[in-house]
């Protein structure tokens, strides 16, 4: 009895196949391309460093204030510290102190081991 069916109980007729949203070549799917070029465009900027540039400038300028002429120096290392702090820079703060630092001290070393005025006497 033929009834559409063989023996093991499949029917004749050939199987629904999924719509794949791919090509099909030779019966099987075949899988998309895929592009292993990184971290998306939008994830790569939040994951890029940031930029500490007047950060780095202050710092700079408190270890020339240190060793040289600490008022001026000193003065521009705080101003860059936190002009780099109002930029948005997580070290500008700090570089502000550290410009501080050096010109408190870099005043204590002039004043204190070479016996120097800060204001030079003028004759």
């Amino acid at each position: 009895m033929s009834t559409g069916s063989d023996d093991s109980g499949r029917s004749e007729e050939s199987p629904q196949r999924p719509e794949v949203s791919h090509p099909v070549a030779d019966g099987r799917a075949e899988r998309p391309a895929v592009a292993y070029g990184g971290l998306p465009s939008e994830a790569a900027e939040s994951v890029a460093p940031a930029r500490q540039s007047w950060s780095t400038v202050g710092f700079v300028f408190a270890a020339i204030a240190l060793l040289l002429f600490p008022l001026i120096f000193g003065v521009i290392g705080i101003g860059a510290g936190l002009y780099g702090h109002k930029k948005g820079e997580a070290l500008g703060y700090w570089a502000a102190v550290a410009a501080l630092t050096a010109l408190l001290a870099g005043l204590a070393i002039r004043v204190f081991f070479f016996d120097a005025d800060l204001i030079p006497a003028q004759n």
